[in-house]
């Protein structure tokens, strides 16, 4: 896993690519340290968390994202127990951990 830290800056300039690529609107939901980066208490991360409400938006995030040029990482064990359903990680070693519904085994965003 990267040590390397991304301001919001970055985060900013990976959200509008992944948007000027995307085929269709799909909602996305920022939760961790990419949210808390936007919200100033943090002043940069090492991924974007994101959740997605449906398999349809991960696998079109998923292609959009491998479009834009990330591809899928080696994963380690303890990164793999979070839960996320899709990682992808871009040749700055930035990497998009993706949630369909449920985050980390825990909070369900279906039944919020």
């Amino acid at each position: 896993m990267s040590s390397k830290l991304f301001d919001k800056q970055y985060l900013q300039n990976e959200f509008e690519k992944l948007d000027d690529a995307l085929s269709e609107h799909v909602d996305i939901y920022l939760i961790g340290g990419g949210s808390m980066s936007f919200q100033k208490y943090k002043a940069a991360t090492k991924d974007i968390d994101v959740v997605v409400r449906s398999d349809e938006n991960l696998v079109l995030i998923e292609k959009t994202l491998k479009y834009i040029g990330y591809t899928v990482p080696v994963i380690t064990d303890s990164y793999e127990q979070m839960g996320a359903r899709s990682i992808l990680e871009n040749s700055d070693q930035f990497r998009w951990d993706i949630f369909v519904n449920v985050v980390c085994g825990g909070y369900n965003f279906q039944k919020a």
